[in-house]
This record gives C-alpha cells, sequence and structure tokens, in this order.
C-alpha cells in the first residue's frame, strides 16, 4: 500500500500582504499628537501582527529542498498544490523529515520554532527605540 503526502501551502499574495503592513505602519505614522512611546508601541504591534512572513521564506525553503531530494529520482515532476509525494518509502520519509525539521525549526518535544528569532529582533528593536527616542 502506497501512502502519499500532500505539502499545502497558503496560497496568498506576499505583495498584498506585505501592502496591508505598509498600510497599517502608514495610518500610524500620520496620527497627530502621538506620544512617542505610544507611536513605538504601535508600530510594533503592527510588526509583530505581521512577523509570520517569515513562513514565507521557510516554505520556499522547503519546497525547494524537497523538490531537489525528489526530483528526478522519485517524481518528473514536483509542484506546490497537486504533486502527491510517495512516502512508503522509509529512507525518503526519513529525508523529508529531517528537512521539515531543519528548516520549521523542531525542537525535540515536536515544537517548531520559526517565529522565536523574527519577534525576539522585533521586541529588540523596540526596546532600544523605547529606552532611546521617547
Amino acid at each position: 500500500m502506497t501512502q502519499n503526502l500532500m505539502i499545502l501551502v497558503p496560497n496568498f499574495s506576499i505583495g498584498a500582504y506585505l501592502t496591508r503592513e505598509y498600510d497599517a505602519q502608514h495610518i500610524i505614522k500620520n496620527e497627530k499628537k502621538l506620544e512617542d512611546r505610544v507611536y513605538y508601541t504601535k508600530l510594533e504591534e503592527i510588526e509583530l501582527k505581521y512577523a509570520d512572513k517569515a513562513y514565507a521564506q521557510v516554505f520556499a525553503d522547503t519546497f525547494n529542498d524537497f523538490a531537489n531530494v525528489l526530483m528526478p529520482g522519485y517524481l518528473n515532476h514536483f509542484d506546490i498544490h497537486t504533486t502527491p509525494i510517495p512516502v512508503a518509502n522509509a529512507v525518503l520519509r526519513h529525508h523529508l523529515s529531517a528537512i521539515v525539521h531543519q528548516r520549521f525549526l523542531v525542537d525535540d518535544k515536536g515544537y517548531e520554532h520559526v517565529m522565536d528569532e523574527p519577534i525576539k529582533q522585533i521586541k529588540a528593536k523596540y526596546a532600544f527605540y523605547l529606552n532611546n527616542f521617547s
């Protein structure tokens, strides 16, 4: 019996996503008479809200890694939404799982940590702004 693993990636436009983030930031920047602390706090909230764009690069890197492993040895072509991945092969399954664990920074308990570093950087940036410019 052959099992198949489907890789589904959210279908969204990163350009539209970044435009919404920019628009939200622009609204804050145009608000009148905001105290610096409020201004930086609002900008931080927006940046944190849209920080998950880090996943776009992780998905792209994972897809490329999968394509390198699967083609041409296992598949003739690999499309992001439509190609079932043959996972009956234990070696292939282990290799693909290792890619997912590496790219998504999965720890020993099975939790991924892709967002840890971007969130840390955003919080450090706004802590610096709040401490030095407000």
